[in-house]
């Protein structure tokens, strides 16, 4: 039998224990409140993630896994979204097919100053040129060309209309249909919708209509030919009349439709034509290859050509001056470096523009293999090749260049308007570009940047005074008149 002495000994420490307990008990809720006043939830989740870590992970995992589930989800969601817009932009870009006319209406007015002299600015919108054919346009691409006292303008999606230049000087004109065969000849539905697909340039000569646009060869497999029909304003039949057999896969992760070139200008007795190189850039220094070229084309010989320059990435601008024999091109760089360059070796020599070994411009995801492959120098002449005679950086998204009259802009030098597509206007982007060369080709003498805050996709001369720009920012056309 246990003692009295042993017996409170037992009782004395069960009583010490359940009193230290709830000590413990009382201060660790006290002690846990104080924390929880004192300590901030940005410490607490330092503390869980580097003192209990896998607690912090499995936490992390399993809310990743629902922001994943999630962002496929809205992408999904928004896919079939660009889906819905892009049959909206197709079914309204059908309807003046549909009822034989299209409407323009005077949107804008206002007065620019370029070189000194005063314009007048004039922008006519249509509703239905909706498909759109560059990631940063917000609304149709429209090509035009001038024909006697009419103008021709050409869908992105292949739809052709018409209006007489007198009806520039109303407030509100409709233009004619001119019906075609496209849509036999055309069999991919990337052309006739939202998409980097479609045409790339019209061209008028000799009572003969072409344009160029994205041709698919084979199963994934494109590049840039040319079509051709009688001018007819009834219907236009047309037929192959550049069709290369080369083509770059689109499988390839790099490939790009949009770096394809397809302006075309008048040369001579002939045409000449731009082809990108749809990102394959070894081909533009393979005189073998059509891509990153500017050729020559006949009009009485189909599928032939001639080699005038390579080493282009992507011309978007095309004039011949005739004058003094030169070919001007308009070409966009990769980040940063779009070019303007001169060709005045038309019978000498075939120049090479230095793409993609020389650039001023940057790789858009630079690697070390990058750079080892195409090293973009910065000079063109230290490696064998023409320089330009201007670039700009950051990149304009230069477009279209036009020659314009020296007697009108009171000089004796070569005078050129351009444009510029791109989403920022403090860079230069979504503007016309005045742009002064001396008489002799050497250099930039004057540069003004005309802001209209609207993406020039084409500009073409309709007499000394008149300029009509195709702007894809609202479906508009811009008339540029000479006021003095």
């Amino acid at each position: 039998m246990f003692s009295k002495k042993i017996l409170f000994k037992i009782i004395f420490i069960f009583i010490t224990i359940f009193i230290v307990i709830n000590i413990l008990f009382t201060y660790n809720k006290i002690s846990s409140k104080l924390i929880n006043h004192l300590v901030s939830q940005e410490t607490k989740n330092q503390i869980k993630k580097y003192i209990f870590p896998y607690k912090y992970i499995n936490q992390i995992e399993s809310f990743n896994k629902l922001l994943v589930s999630e962002l496929e989800t809205r992408k999904f969601e928004l896919k079939e979204l660009r889906e819905i817009l892009s049959q909206k932009d197709v079914f309204l870009s059908s309807i003046p097919n549909k009822i034989g006319f299209g409407e323009f209406y005077q949107s804008s007015t206002k007065s620019l100053e370029v070189n000194g002299l005063n314009f007048s600015f004039l922008e006519f919108k249509e509703d239905f040129l909706e498909v759109k054919k560059a990631t940063g346009a917000k609304s149709g691409s429209i090509y035009a060309e001038k024909i006697d006292d009419k103008v021709i303008i050409l869908s992105g999606n292949g739809y052709f209309q018409y209006f007489y230049l007198d009806d520039l000087n109303k407030s509100k004109f409709k233009t004619q249909i001119i019906k075609s065969n496209i849509k036999e000849l055309v069999n991919y539905e990337e052309f006739f919708s939202n998409s980097k697909y479609g045409v790339k340039d019209l061209f008028i000569m000799k009572n003969k209509v072409y344009f160029s646009y994205i041709r698919k060869i084979d199963k994934n497999c494109f590049n840039t030919s040319v079509l051709r029909a009688d001018l007819n304003f009834e219907k236009l039949i047309f037929e192959d009349f550049f069709v290369p057999k080369e083509c770059i896969s689109s499988n390839n992760d790099w490939f790009q439709p949009h770096s394809s070139g397809g302006r075309m200008t008048k040369f001579k007795d002939k045409f000449l034509l731009s082809i990108g190189e749809y990102l394959d850039r070894n081909k533009a220094q393979n005189p073998k290859s059509i891509f990153g070229k500017i050729v020559v084309l006949d009009p009485n010989n189909k599928n032939n050509y001639n080699l005038i320059s390579i080493g282009h990435r992507n011309v978007q601008g095309l004039v011949y001056d005739d004058l003094n024999k030169a070919i001007i091109s308009t070409e966009h760089g990769p980040k940063g470096g779009d070019e303007i360059n001169i060709n005045l070796d038309l019978e000498k020599k075939l120049n090479n523009y230095g793409w993609p070994i020389s650039s001023y411009g940057e790789h858009y995801s630079p690697t070390p293999v990058s750079y080892e492959k195409f090293p973009l120098y910065k000079s063109h002449s230290k490696y064998g090749f023409k320089e330009p005679i201007k670039y700009f950086t950051p990149s304009i998204g230069i477009s279209q260049i036009i020659k314009i009259d020296g007697n009108l802009m009171k000089n004796e030098n070569n005078n050129f308007l351009l444009g510029a597509l791109g989403n920022d206007p403090s860079e230069g982007d979504m503007s016309l570009h005045y742009v002064e060369i001396s008489k002799n080709y050497k250099e930039v003498v004057n540069h003004e940047i005309i802001n209209i805050n609207s993406r020039v996709r084409d500009i073409i001369l309709l007499d000394k005074k008149n300029i009509l720009c195709v702007f894809e920012t609202n479906s508009t056309l811009g008339l540029l008149k000479f006021k003095n």
